[in-house]
């Protein structure tokens, strides 16, 4: 700060109202809203400096032998030669966080009997299968969330973007969303990494050929154990 007798100092707000009046906020707002315009230029300067690198983690994602388009491709297929119902089921489980898998077998008459006697002699309806848990499905978490438009859309696009524009000229407003993507460019890789390690986890061959018990006595899916011993030789 520059006093009328030429006196350069620092100044704070209680000496700053005394000397300054109510004019003294207007020039501190002023200088801390410049100061944030350039730590948040300088932070675009320095992604966009080092953008070769964000690139090349972008490409290894994308490119790596089971990364995302090697997923791509393969849930594509999954998609195409697995029964509709099956896919819908799959989704359904990812959603609610259930990711057990069971068989369903006829009861025998002693069970039955049992059944009845557990639900009292009401009107309660006593299914003639009982589920018997086989498996747990991983993976599931793939099947909720959008890896391509993770990477393709809120990282590789973005940054094309940001290239193309001249960062001097950028308003407040936008130079401040520009920071706030950069400072959610890490969390968002490692978002990346670990839904890439989930469908990994989901194409795995054993994880595969639980599927199948997605069709039981009780409700049948036809073409499901042919469909997924046609998926393993993709994935092995």
């Amino acid at each position: 700060m520059v006093t009328a007798d030429g006196l350069e100092t620092n100044i704070g707000n209680r000496c700053g109202f005394k000397k300054f009046g109510v004019q003294y906020q207007r020039i501190k707002n002023a200088a801390i809203a410049s100061d944030r315009r350039e730590r948040n230029r300088q932070k675009i300067r320095t992604a966009l400096a080092e953008r070769d690198q964000f690139y090349s983690t972008i490409e290894a994602l994308l490119s790596a032998p089971h990364g995302a388009k090697w997923l791509a491709k393969v849930k594509a297929d999954f998609e195409r030669k697995v029964p509709s119902e099956a896919c819908y089921m799959i989704r359904k489980m990812a959603r609610e966080g259930m990711p057990s898998v069971y068989t369903a077998r006829l009861r025998s008459g002693k069970e039955m009997e049992l059944q009845r006697e557990l639900h009292g002699s009401g009107k309660t309806h006593v299914s003639r299968y009982a589920l018997d848990q086989v498996g747990t499905l991983t993976g599931l978490d793939f099947w909720i969330h959008d890896l391509r438009g993770l990477l393709i859309d809120q990282l590789q696009m973005k940054m094309r973007a940001l290239e193309g524009e001249a960062v001097q000229s950028l308003t407040e407003v936008r130079l401040r969303q520009y920071a706030g993507w950069l400072d959610e460019v890490p969390f968002k890789i490692t978002e990346a990494q670990r839904l890439i390690g989930e469908g990994a986890k989901f194409f795995n061959p054993a994880n595969l050929n639980l599927i199948k018990y997605l069709s039981t006595d009780e409700r049948k899916i036809e073409g499901l154990t042919s469909a997924i011993d046609a998926m393993l030789p993709l994935v092995r």
